[in-house]
């Protein structure tokens, strides 16, 4: 049997709503009785540092096996994972926020972070629905896109070189 899990790969700050997350995933196997486990990893906070238990490889690991990436954060300045697991060919379930709108566009589900049952929906839309699915892949590779390194280069060299 193919080991099936949805993924969360962050931080374990109050924003981030692991707590939220737990809910939506127990709404998940209650209501729509899925098989999936849930696989929370990353780094964890230290006071002001950052612990990382998951190192590159295994990150890219975890997020191309994964059959649904969710971020349900509060709060984001930009949210560098969504476009990882967008990377890594994951569809993507990140909170309805302004950092998310911005960066993800139409390329994601949105989920109010302070609704479980929200977050639950739209796992579970993701995993029932293949053709859904597979757009998501689609506009998650295409999305990316927009988010070239050198591009960025070049446009901050310019910035400050005025």
């Amino acid at each position: 049997m193919e080991y099936k899990y949805i993924l969360y790969l962050g931080s374990g700050h109050k924003r981030k709503n692991i707590k939220g997350l737990k809910e939506a995933y127990k709404i998940l196997k209650e209501k729509y009785k899925i098989p999936h486990e849930l696989v929370i990893a990353g780094a964890k906070n230290v006071g002001r540092a950052t612990s990382y238990i998951v190192d590159e490889n295994k990150k890219w690991e975890l997020l191309k096996n994964a059959d649904v990436f969710v971020f349900p954060s509060f709060y984001e300045g930009f949210g560098f994972p969504v476009l990882e697991a967008q990377a890594a060919g994951v569809p993507v379930v990140a909170s309805d926020i302004p950092a998310f709108r911005e960066i993800l566009r139409d390329s994601a589900l949105l989920a109010n972070p302070y609704k479980p049952s929200e977050i639950a929906e739209a796992i579970y839309k993701i995993i029932k629905n293949q053709e859904l699915r597979q757009n998501l892949i689609d506009e998650g590779h295409e999305n990316i896109k927009r988010f070239n390194w050198l591009d960025c280069a070049k446009k901050t060299l310019k910035i400050i070189t005025l």
